[in-house]
């Protein structure tokens, strides 16, 4: 068990959502004043809340509702800083920081990387773009999971996606879905919008 000092904030509201069923047990008295009840009552109460009386039951339930919500609201805070921090280590091509955001066995649309493979890849996408830049237009999270649509206005030298760009400006953009463990990205499944290239090099023409 955790000393005091050393629990988050979650975990000490969990344990003292835990201590007030404890002390309320099924007679509903005071928290501050009853004695821990048998863990045979508290069992009962946590399988049946309906045997405690229902201003003990209200207050248990809603101070766990309170503290679960909490819970996943911080991890999902969490998971999308981590995320805009790696795109902004990708914006500044810090790629010696990579490692701090994927995982060394990350796979991309099925095909295993590793984290010495994802990053010649995004290498390779700067040396053919080198005015990459990655800005997020949409980011939705849901712990383990995080979907994103990134959006792109850049000058690529040659070809791109198998389209000859040339040194044109094209916008475009991806939609990209990322699964992560351990707080790095473990696996990638990214669509570009090919077509959208495709049709503003037609105009162009």
């Amino acid at each position: 068990m955790l000393p005091p000092a050393t629990r988050s904030p979650v975990q000490a509201r969990i344990r003292g959502a835990a201590g007030f069923m404890l002390a309320a047990g099924a007679d509903g008295v005071s928290a501050n004043t009853a004695r821990p009840a048998a863990p045979r009552r508290c069992l009962r109460a946590r399988r049946h809340p309906e045997a405690l009386p229902h201003a003990v039951a209200t207050r248990f339930r809603t101070t766990l509702s309170d503290v679960f919500a909490n819970a996943v609201a911080m991890t999902e805070r969490d998971l999308a800083t981590v995320y805009r921090a790696y795109i902004d280590c990708l914006n500044r091509r810090d790629w010696a920081s990579l490692g701090q955001f994927v995982h060394e066995a990350v796979h991309r649309n099925g095909e295993h990387l590793g984290l010495a493979g994802y990053r010649a890849m995004l290498e390779g996408d700067v040396r053919a773009i080198p005015d990459l830049q990655f800005r997020v237009d949409l980011l939705v999270c849901e712990p383990p999971r995080v979907a994103s649509r990134l959006l792109f206005d850049c000058t690529p030298s040659g070809e791109l996606f198998g389209l000859p760009v040339n040194g044109r400006r094209v916008r475009f953009s991806e939609n990209v879905f990322y699964t992560f463990e351990d707080g790095r990205i473990l696996e990638v499944r990214s669509i570009i919008d090919r077509a959208a290239i495709a049709d503003q090099l037609e105009r162009a023409a």
